[in-house]
């Protein structure tokens, strides 16, 4: 179930109900002190009025008081799954977010066909035409289409007889006359047959630009995500020596590499649906200093020169 606006007002109601109250509470807190002055009788009295309001701090806000644990919960009751408040902000956003129109979505997928595909706007505007034309117009057109490659000698009024044979019927009217009378079922049928086998390749088209949507979707998220991964390479790293720890610093050159070693990791990670949770840089780091043969041999040097280091300062 999506978060929508209607369920965040409604968790948020009674704590916003709780500060109002102490709002007015503490409004109600004023001192009004009255002092008059000793005058003569012939004076005029004058009164001063000081309003002190108590001290005290104020009604917190409603999103300090509640916390992501128990707004977690409150979701949890409303049917939503979430389980961290990045969660709970994405489907906030996602709630407050303007739907797009039914033309913009058109105007996208023509965008889209027309770079993408090399089709032409007028497909589309014909397809349209098509769907406000009447089924006995769309019919027949098709129809004397059909007739004309079949026997260019026909006349209009050949076709016309035509048509009216295969899909009308001779009455006579209240006024005594002959006329066609056209069954609505077997035109919509046919009709609708065209309509739908013209509207296929735009049909196909609604696919691969949902497809195209989605991936484009998923690689600006790799992309953040994968930005946000490599701002955490560090410039160093700690190479453990039995119980003992040894810091092993990257020039620019390792920290580059190291950077493409982790982009290369993650994606082949996600490509194969692994849980984004469970991916660690240090590991990715780790397994790249003792792969890497330049990098191994940097290790097992500082480890090994800290050793002589050692047996240096305790020889003096």
């Amino acid at each position: 179930m999506p978060l929508t606006q209607e369920h965040i007002d409604s968790i948020n109601a009674p704590y916003i109900e709780e500060a109002k109250r102490k709002r007015e509470s503490l409004e109600k807190e004023v001192v009004v002190e009255t002092t008059i002055k000793e005058v003569s009788p012939t004076e005029n009295v004058k009164v001063e009025t000081v309003e002190k309001k108590a001290d005290a701090p104020e009604a917190k806000s409603v999103e300090n008081k509640l916390s992501t644990q128990d707004l977690i919960d409150k979701l949890k009751e409303e049917g939503i799954d979430v389980s961290s408040l990045d969660e709970i902000k994405e489907l906030k956003s996602k709630a407050s977010r303007k739907p797009i129109s039914e033309e913009e979505i058109k105007a996208n997928l023509i965008e889209f066909a027309v770079k993408q595909k090399n089709m032409k706007v007028e497909d589309f505007m014909a397809l349209e035409e098509l769907k406000k034309t009447s089924d006995y117009d769309v019919a027949y057109k098709e129809f004397a289409e059909k007739q004309k490659v079949r026997n260019s000698e026909l006349t209009d009024e050949d076709i016309k007889k035509r048509f009216d044979k295969k899909f009308g019927d001779v009455k006579i009217n209240d006024d005594g006359d002959e006329v066609i009378v056209y069954d609505k079922n077997d035109l919509s049928e046919y009709a609708t047959e065209i309509r739908n086998k013209k509207s296929q390749p735009i049909e196909g088209l609604k696919k691969e630009y949902d497809s195209f949507l989605n991936n484009t979707k998923a690689e600006n998220d790799l992309k953040a995500e994968t930005e946000n991964l490599l701002k955490n390479i560090p410039k160093s790293a700690k190479v453990k020596d039995g119980e003992k720890d040894y810091e092993l610093n990257f020039d620019l050159a390792t920290t580059e590499m190291l950077r493409n070693q982790v982009l290369n990791t993650y994606r082949l990670f996600v490509k194969n649906n692994g849980d984004k949770s469970v991916f660690k840089v240090d590991e990715v780091i780790q397994n790249a200093i003792w792969n890497d043969p330049k990098l191994r041999n940097d290790a097992l040097t500082l480890i090994k020169d800290s050793h002589a280091d050692t047996k240096v300062s305790e020889a003096l």
